[in-house]
């Protein structure tokens, strides 16, 4: 007795004989080329010459043409990705696949299917496709942009023909986010992300330390920085100072927008450099918060040791001859080659 799979499987056979075998999408992106009897295709993006294989032709575009754009990748992925049992996915099967032998018992029919079945699937195109989902793209940007931001890289690396032929050989599905994502959307997304953890931080924090210092950016404009210590250190916002005099009163208000901020009860001290406007401000701060310790800090008091050490006439004579030893073996090339 015949079982129902025998049945339909003679049946899909039967109706993809009647129909006829469609030509594959594949064959639009390939020039049909005749030797003599011989007869092979031609990419035309690469003008690599194949057998007439579909398989063959599908994975060279998919997976080893550099030239293939993204669009026709996708287009052929559709395309190969019917589902299992529709009309063109029998009609793309071998007879000796499907062949059952009628005569057999149920059992038998069975066995023979499933061996069909099994054969057909590891010729197929499905093993050559790189899906993506929408979710998984999202998440292979945003970590890309994470990258770029923690190697202070340039944003044009997007547009790099060497990161792009790296990327497409690695993963040919996957496309690199534009320089305007990650200037822009992924930038906003990673500076919110990360406000959250600091915020996070200093709200399981019994007690901070608030350290800051007055500076100049590259475009010599005038910052302040605050940095939080848990006792480890995190960069929590900087001042843009640059319409402002660095006068005690207003890096006072500063301070005190910040210990606001973060909540008065849990700054316990204030770390600054030893200058005189520093200092004023500290008092400022006292006066308002007089639980908060405030501190010079040591490096700097280091520093300003060192200096004044070094203007005693003894010292200065010393430093001033090592200058020129150093000075002498960095501007010729024989001594500095013999020192390596």
């Amino acid at each position: 007795m015949l079982s129902i799979y025998t049945v339909l499987s003679v049946q899909n056979f039967v109706i993809a004989k009647v129909m006829g075998k469609p030509k594959n999408l594949i064959w639009k992106f390939y020039n049909t080329i005749k030797r003599g009897s011989k007869v092979k295709v031609q990419c035309l993006f690469y003008a690599k010459e194949y057998v007439t294989h579909v398989d063959r032709m599908v994975n060279h575009l998919l997976s080893q043409c550099s030239s293939c754009p993204t669009t026709v990748k996708e287009t052929i992925m559709q395309h190969q990705t019917a589902k299992p049992g529709s009309t063109q996915d029998i009609a793309s099967t071998s007879s000796n696949e499907i062949s059952v032998n009628l005569c057999e018992e149920e059992e038998s029919d069975k066995m023979s299917v499933s061996s069909a079945s099994a054969a057909s699937y590891q010729s197929s195109i499905k093993g050559f496709i790189d899906r993506m989902t929408p979710q998984l793209k999202l998440h292979l940007d945003q970590s890309f942009a994470r990258a770029v931001y923690a190697s202070n890289m340039s944003f044009h690396i997007v547009e790099n023909p060497y990161v792009k032929e790296f990327f497409e050989k690695l993963r040919p599905v996957y496309s690199l986010p534009s320089r305007k994502l990650l200037s822009g959307r992924f930038l906003d997304e990673e500076a919110d992300e990360i406000k959250k953890k600091v915020h996070g931080i200093l709200h399981e924090a019994a007690f901070v330390s608030i350290v800051s210092d007055g500076w100049s950016n590259m475009r010599n404009e005038g910052i302040i920085n605050f940095m939080v210590t848990t006792p480890n250190p995190i960069f929590y916002s900087f001042q843009n100072a640059t319409d402002h005099r660095h006068t005690a009163t207003y890096i006072a208000e500063q301070f005190k927008n910040v210990i606001h901020e973060i909540g008065s009860e849990k700054v316990m001290s204030i770390v600054t450099d030893n200058a005189a406007n520093m200092k004023a401000a500290w008092h400022i701060i006292k006066e308002e918060l007089p639980h908060i310790q405030c501190y010079g800090c040591s490096a700097h008091t280091l520093q300003l040791f060192v200096q004044d050490l070094e203007n005693f006439t003894t010292v200065s004579a010393h430093t001033s001859s090592v200058n020129k030893i150093v000075t002498f073996f960095k501007n010729k090339q024989v001594p500095a080659a013999i020192f390596k």
